[in-house]
């Protein structure tokens, strides 16, 4: 499929063999500063599923195509526009802001998807998955911490003082529906991101951590639905140190689901790629936009082998 067209947007770049590095030489200097618990033990391919069989607000969703593998893994129909703050023209707190929202839909407020990059990140490494979002009809908002070599936490306090500002004074406010509100985060922006679900002042419906870092790995709080991604050969964020262990330690959710996408390096998210491009748009298709269609593709969800190496899901 054709990717949507957009306006007022950088190009896009594969990272460099010397990103994937200055990112792998950063985290390893966070890892010997931070307490690290030893690896958890590798999650194997199950599924606890309790399927709903309507949506939780009873509505029929007339005229909009049944989700399907392929068109979670495709852009949107959705041309899209985008807007961007600098760090000097956004509150303090965080630096900068960028916006990105569908065209030609109907006016009003739309579910809105707010991403927080990884470390060292530019907001450009996550453009893909901004357009994709966009096309399929989300308003986006990215949002920049403070510094890029900000941790989890700094992350996390940028995020909750950006979104009180982003649903009520940003440019992308009008378009923002403040009870459709989803968090994705990449590497310490993941970490971050779960972190910010678990402040009880901060009503999200959906979190995605892609392949998260963070020394925290209990999070008896988070209510949110919540999926973590992992890469098997992820040497960074190695999944037995961060990600099965933080999607353990997620208990205060009777919805979160773990994804081991086979083969896949650290940088990988800042790529598009089908598999994290499939999960995510299904993930928020159900607990975003309460649409019961996508139940499908998250449980039981997808088989293992080639694409996935491990799932493991508990909905309800």
């Amino acid at each position: 499929m054709t990717g949507p067209a957009v306006r007022n947007t950088a190009n896009r770049g594969r990272v460099s063999r010397g990103r994937r590095a200055a990112v792998a030489l950063g985290l390893s200097v966070a890892l010997a500063l931070g307490a690290i618990t030893a690896p958890a033990s590798a999650i194997e391919s199950t599924v606890v599923q309790t399927p709903a069989t309507s949506a939780p607000d009873g509505k029929t969703r007339l005229g909009t195509p049944a989700p399907t593998k392929e068109s979670l893994r495709a852009d949107g129909p959705y041309t899209v526009e985008t807007q961007s703050m600098t760090g000097s023209q956004t509150p303090s707190g965080f630096a900068e802001a960028q916006f990105t929202w569908p065209v030609g839909v109907p006016d009003g407020p739309r579910p809105t998807v707010v991403l927080m990059p990884g470390f060292v990140g530019e907001p450009k490494t996550l453009n893909w998955l901004v357009k994709r979002l966009a096309s399929h009809g989300y308003a986006v908002a990215l949002i920049e911490p403070p510094t890029r070599i900000d941790g989890p936490a700094a992350r996390a306090k940028a995020l909750r003082t950006a979104l009180p500002w982003l649903i009520s004074e940003s440019p992308l406010a009008p378009r923002i529906d403040q009870k459709r509100v989803a968090l994705f985060g990449f590497s310490m922006g993941g970490g971050g991101v779960i972190d910010t679900a678990s402040a009880p002042t901060v009503p999200v419906k959906a979190v995605v951590a892609a392949f998260p870092w963070n020394t925290r790995k209990t999070f008896p709080s988070l209510s949110a639905p919540t999926l973590v991604l992992a890469g098997q050969g992820d040497g960074v964020a190695v999944p037995e140190w961060f990600a099965i262990p933080i999607y353990k330690g997620i208990t205060g959710t009777s919805d979160k689901a773990f994804a081991h996408v086979s083969n896949a390096h650290h940088t990988l998210v800042e790529t598009p790629d089908p598999r994290i491009s499939e999960m995510t748009m299904a993930w928020l298709g159900r607990f975003l936009l309460d649409d019961t269609r996508y139940n499908a593709f998250i449980c039981p969800g997808p088989t293992t082998g080639t694409d996935y190496h491990a799932y493991e899901a508990n909905c309800s």
